[in-house]
């Protein structure tokens, strides 16, 4: 270190934080990736679950539906919540019954 000048130690330190920097983005990424693809599976097999309801081959096990009648005929909502405590809902759909 006696040779070496603080031009080359500076150097070094900012390739290093760049370089620390580089991996904590690539690793938040990579998790914000995993995040996504969770979603897109729940939100995935709670659309073909309330299909299944609709074509009387699922159960109702979380699936709550609403009913309001409108001129055009009778508005149906489903909706698939997480859990039993309705705190996240997971996909809806509407339907016009005529």
């Amino acid at each position: 270190m006696k040779n070496s000048s603080g031009f080359l130690l500076m150097q070094d330190m900012i390739i290093y934080l760049l370089c620390s920097l580089l991996l904590l983005s690539a690793g938040s990424a990579y998790k914000m990736a995993l995040v996504k693809q969770q979603h897109y599976r729940s939100l995935s097999d709670g659309c073909a679950r309330l299909e299944a309801y609709l074509l009387g081959e699922g159960t109702d096990i979380g699936i709550s539906s609403l009913r309001s009648i409108t001129q055009a005929g009778t508005l149906v909502e489903l909706q698939l919540w997480e859990d039993g405590s309705r705190e996240k809902m997971v996909c809806n759909i509407f339907l016009v019954k005529q």
